[in-house]
């Protein structure tokens, strides 16, 4: 899973961020998440770099050339370094200089983070990476949904 699809809405939700520059904050903590869980699914051999694709080509890795799911996300995670690094880019370029506290922060936690859950990810079932994902955007959204109603 995208670490930018869980820093946006934390951004905007518990700090106030603008969506911008929030989304922007994501995809270049996505950067070096991806590159390092890249790194972690090719040591276990569940890389393809030559028939690789973005997040999309799941499908098309998974369902049509076979491809078995972790070396498919590993194909995936690879690409996604460089597709979050274009986006990182041209999203400081056009929005400014984010808040550098929070964009190390960021970094720093995906790179750790991206690190476990890549171990992780390589040693673990389809069913208990479905179920951990699921938990994961369930404790995620109901936090965000709370905060919002309390407010």
């Amino acid at each position: 899973m995208s670490a930018a699809a869980v820093i946006s809405p934390m951004l905007i939700t518990f700090l106030g961020l603008p969506a911008y520059e929030a989304v922007g904050i994501a995809l270049a903590s996505d950067v070096l998440a991806s590159a390092v869980s890249a790194y972690t699914y090719g040591k276990n051999r569940n890389l393809d770099i030559r028939n690789g694709g973005g997040m999309m080509m799941l499908l098309l890795l998974t369902g049509i050339l076979g491809y078995e799911l972790k070396t498919a996300v590993g194909t995936s995670v690879f690409i996604m370094t460089f597709t979050a690094l274009t986006g990182a880019v041209s999203h400081f370029a056009i929005g400014g200089t984010p808040n550098l506290w929070c964009l190390l922060f960021c970094v720093s936690s995906t790179l750790l983070w991206a690190r476990i859950a890549a171990k992780f990810a390589n040693k673990a079932s389809a069913i208990t990476l479905n179920r951990a994902t699921g938990v994961v955007l369930a404790i995620l959204g109901t936090a965000i949904l709370l905060v919002n109603y309390l407010k």
